[in-house]
């Protein structure tokens, strides 16, 4: 990042933010985390395992739902 920050961290329990995180997760190299409630941590770099293309197909799957 510019900033000069390692990681990003996103607070939220909400499933939006969670598909908008890794539908762009791929426009960035740095370390990106979703943390839901007081401790749990996700980490979306690893979740985007699936393929790029399944995260970039899901903001249009999600958006039907």
């Amino acid at each position: 990042m510019q900033a000069g920050y390692d990681a990003v961290v996103v607070s939220s329990e909400d499933t939006d933010v969670f598909v908008l995180f890794l539908t762009f997760s791929s426009s960035t190299d740095d370390s990106l985390f979703q943390k839901c409630g007081s401790t749990r941590l996700i980490d979306v770099k690893g979740v985007t395992a699936i393929g790029e293309d399944v995260c970039q197909a899901l903001i249009g799957l999600y958006s039907l739902t």
